[in-house]
């Protein structure tokens, strides 16, 4: 039903989509951009659908993908669609199809390099990073503050702080076992052979894309850890760390982050109740579990050196 009352109404929204940007571009901003950042399978997905499912924020859900061609039409036709229905978790098992978050890749890559995941400050044009602003920011003062995740994002926010900088980043972390659990579970649901590279691309990827599976999958989480680590100062007090052991209490590190985020946030009304998430022990193997923990004691996880010696 929602994808053909968007088809039908979708060509009459797109008629102004460029005076309606400029309008609402003239406005002085009434929020800063908030981006959620982390390693694959760190909980950024989680986070990500906690966030939009709690608190009165706009995001990329479906519609908005589908249709981002046109972006502000695109979050016109959702906001027409929806409204402020609350949506369901997919946390509680139920996720939606059109209303659920995304990680809007098909407008990112428009933008970005989809081949180069790491992008220094310099690496969009000045004509793309106008467009970009005039564009997110008419999207804010029209519908409300703009929340958005993105795998990729950690290894990217030179460029986001560059391109908006008032963004706010909230990095989200996890045990760097269970994370690489998650990633390993995820290439054998997807049947990704060992050999292939599957998600983010730290700046320095190919020094170690033809390493074991397991060397690799925890290597790549280091590495973009290790890039957001160092490029956080760049933020100063417009960064936060969420560790997914909070995530335990969920309306208390929701209230957390809805204060980073400014108390003008408002909670979403009817949202229902979301008590479930998933514990955190061993998935796969005994045998490769040892191999990760083996692993991931190689490395520094608190200063980000090259070798330390982190404890379970």
């Amino acid at each position: 039903m929602f994808k053909e009352i968007a088809h039908v109404i979708y060509p009459f929204l797109a008629l102004n989509e460029v005076n309606k940007i400029n309008r609402y571009s003239k406005e002085r901003v009434k929020y800063p951009l908030y981006f959620i950042a982390g390693a694959p399978k760190s909980g950024g997905e989680i986070l990500y659908d906690i966030l939009t499912h709690y608190l009165d924020v706009v995001y990329p859900d479906g519609i908005v993908e589908k249709y981002g061609k046109n972006i502000f039409t695109a979050f016109e036709l959702s906001n027409f669609i929806f409204k402020d229905k609350p949506r369901r978790s997919f946390s509680l098992g139920k996720r939606e199809k059109y209303h659920s978050p995304v990680e809007f890749n098909l407008f990112w890559n428009r933008f970005f390099d989809p081949e180069e995941d790491f992008a220094d400050s310099e690496s969009v044009s000045a004509e793309n990073i106008n467009y970009l602003r005039m564009a997110f920011k008419s999207i804010i003062n029209r519908f409300g503050p703009l929340l958005m995740y993105n795998q990729k994002f950690g290894v990217k926010l030179r460029l986001l702080n560059n391109i908006f900088p008032d963004c706010r980043i909230i990095w989200v972390k996890s045990n760097p076992v269970f994370t690489a659990q998650s990633v390993f579970i995820h290439r054998n649901q997807k049947k990704i052979n060992h050999k292939e590279w599957w998600g983010c691309k730290p700046e320095n990827w190919a020094e170690f894309k033809d390493e074991s599976l397991v060397k690799r999958i925890v290597r790549q989480i280091f590495e973009i850890e290790k890039q957001i680590n160092s490029d956080k100062a760049l933020f100063g007090d417009r960064f936060m760390t969420v560790d997914t052991e909070d995530l335990s209490s969920t309306i208390n590190t929701t209230e957390r982050i809805r204060i980073f985020m400014g108390k003008d946030i408002n909670y979403r009304l009817n949202a229902e109740d979301n008590k479930h998430l998933s514990k955190k022990n061993r998935k796969v193997s005994e045998k490769v579990f040892l191999r990760m923990m083996e692993e991931v004691q190689n490395y520094d996880w608190f200063s980000y050196e090259n070798s330390g010696g982190f404890s379970l």
